[in-house]
């Protein structure tokens, strides 16, 4: 991920930002001194990837990626508009409890609200 930072810096023209998908890629972002430039996008909090749609049935995994968010301000916006943290699912309707308590957990936190990217087939 640092590689990545900075052949974007490097060679990329701005705007641009970066999505960690995973928690250590937040310490790359810290390090580059990027953590403004990016996305938190954990993937896993509500079904395990990649692979076969399987929603967690634990809220813990969602409570785990607010509090790591936490320790790394400020995490950045998308293309001005602000967002900081990211989840996805494939599964609506068996993932909505898991979702439901991510945007509830994001906003009693006073984090920007959540973002949320669905694939529907």
């Amino acid at each position: 991920m640092a590689e990545t930072i900075r052949n974007f810096k490097q060679n990329l023209a701005e705007p641009w930002e970066v999505f960690a998908g995973m928690t250590p890629y937040l310490e790359s972002s810290r390090r580059e001194s990027v953590l403004d430039k990016t996305i938190y996008f954990p993937y896993g909090a509500i079904e395990g990837e990649p692979a076969f749609p399987a929603t967690n049935t634990s809220l813990e995994p969602v409570r785990e990626v607010l509090d790591k968010k936490a320790e790394y301000p400020p995490l950045g916006s998308l293309m001005g508009i602000t967002r900081s943290c990211c989840c996805s699912f494939r599964a609506p309707i068996t993932s909505l409890p898991a979702h439901g308590f991510f945007e509830q957990e994001t906003k009693r936190r006073r984090h920007t609200a959540g973002c949320l990217r669905t694939d529907l087939s």
